[in-house]
């Protein structure tokens, strides 16, 4: 799974809540790492990207996967989300969203049932 997240203590509870469910992560600082990780490797079965980020923030990663046509599963993770944010954040294409602070029964049970609804281990 890829996570991106700007806050450095986010990122490693991000890091140790998904390695306890069993996933491999790799994790990046802004939305410009994620997409030269999503560029430098197709596999990622998850992409956990946080809304508010410097340089490329959550949306624009959203809508520049999606017009690559880059089908990865993806949870946006925030602190605040509006009305309109949400819409934006689902016609752009991201799968769920999530808000922090993050509890790990809400968050396992998305990301356990985003991977059954997509047919992935």
């Amino acid at each position: 799974m890829l996570v991106a997240e700007d806050h450095q203590s986010i990122r490693e509870l991000l890091r140790l809540l998904l390695s306890r469910h069993g996933a491999k992560v790799t994790a990046v600082a802004d939305g410009q790492q994620a997409m030269q990780a999503c560029a430098d490797d197709a596999s990622y079965d998850l992409l956990l990207v946080d809304l508010h980020m410097p340089h490329l923030d959550g949306l624009r990663v959203i809508n520049l996967l999606r017009q690559q046509g880059n089908r990865i599963p993806i949870i946006c993770l925030t602190a605040d989300v509006t009305v309109a944010e949400r819409q934006a954040l689902s016609w752009a294409g991201a799968d769920a969203i999530l808000l922090k602070p993050i509890d790990d029964n809400p968050f396992a049970e998305t990301s356990t049932r985003m991977r059954v609804e997509l047919g992935q281990r």
